[in-house]
């Protein structure tokens, strides 16, 4: 989607998502907000709209010409920022993290990358390491499963997963689990892009025919969560079920918000530049949160982060997203490859 074509609503939501995205992973834990609330609305929105732009029939069928494109949009960065902070974890890294992290056999990180499993050097990277798998397994689902059926089935095949053995190769499990959310965002495309994602320009907004409706599925869907994260398995089929089920059901209102703050604000060059650079965030932020983390417990102590959990985590968050911006955005203007440009 070019700068003249884009929706200013959707990049809104894709910036919130980023931005909670950076607030789960910023200390202090908070059990509930972050497994409960966070959870549940930072990622089903990444997949959602992942899946509301998916565009494949530009291809005409050419699936080779199709997996060349994604591989070399995410596996460049992929591999990129993973070989970049190997390399810093080598040389720095182990040393600062400890025993423990000294402990770790220096090929790790390489066979984690390899299997599309990261989580010693750039942990969040799990998410492109399961959207490229996703999107060339939706390719096939799109031409040969009757449209109707592509939503049901999907959700089936996430719960039914939950009952077999997790895969981590290529993050397999995390595939089966959100692709609901993919084929949801596809499925809903002429609904949400009357024109499709190749004319949005001619669409509107998922709209809420009124505020009451939305409200109540967001409390419910939030209560839910809640009540799973307390009682169930996080690997049980009865998890997946909640938190699937609640994920579409917050879609609405996550979207009527972005559409106000759209309505509201318009469109912003530095709301672009963070959308675009979604990689360059995910790639850097824990990194960030870690150097902001010794800051605060070097000059406040580490008290602060019991006594203002709150207001420190998101203050942390909110740092982290400028601080980063800067070296975003000359990625994206000097070496647009590394962003999946």
């Amino acid at each position: 989607m070019n700068s003249r074509s884009r929706l200013p609503w959707l990049d809104w939501a894709r910036l919130i998502s980023t931005f909670l995205v950076i607030l789960f992973h910023t200390p202090p834990r908070l059990a509930l907000l972050d497994d409960a609330v966070i959870l549940n609305m930072r990622m089903p929105v990444f997949f959602f709209v992942s899946g509301l732009l998916y565009g494949a029939d530009r291809y005409n069928g050419h699936f080779i010409e199709y997996a060349r494109r994604r591989c070399r949009q995410i596996l460049v960065p992929y591999v990129s920022f993973t070989l970049f902070f190997y390399v810093l974890w080598l040389a720095v890294g182990r040393r600062l993290g400890g025993p423990e992290e000294m402990a770790i056999a220096w090929w790790r990180p390489l066979v984690e990358t390899v299997t599309g499993n990261p989580s010693t050097v750039v942990a969040p990277f799990w998410f492109i390491a399961c959207l490229l798998p996703m999107q060339l397994i939706y390719y096939w689902l799109y031409r040969y499963v009757p449209w109707r059926w592509l939503l049901p089935l999907s959700i089936a095949v996430a719960l039914l997963s939950r009952l077999l053995p997790g895969v981590s190769f290529w993050n397999l499990s995390n595939v089966m689990l959100y692709m609901p959310f993919y084929v949801a965002g596809n499925v809903l495309c002429p609904r949400v892009l009357s024109g499709g994602p190749d004319r949005p320009r001619q669409g509107e907004a998922l709209r809420a025919t009124c505020f009451l409706l939305p409200a109540i599925l967001a409390a419910t869907a939030i209560g839910a969560m809640v009540w799973a994260v307390v009682s169930l398995d996080k690997y049980s089929v009865g998890f997946a079920a909640v938190r699937i089920a609640s994920g579409l059901a917050l879609l609405p209102a996550f979207f009527g918000v972005a559409r106000w703050l759209a309505r509201r604000f318009g469109r912003r060059q530095v709301v672009e530049n963070v959308v675009l650079c979604g990689t360059v965030y995910l790639a850097m932020q824990n990194y960030a949160i870690g150097v902001f983390k010794l800051l605060i417990i070097k000059f406040g102590g580490e008290p602060i982060f019991l006594t203002h959990p709150l207001t420190i985590k998101v203050a942390i968050a909110v740092v982290v997203m400028i601080a980063i911006y800067p070296v975003a955005v000359l990625i994206l203007r000097r070496a647009p490859w590394l962003a999946g440009r």
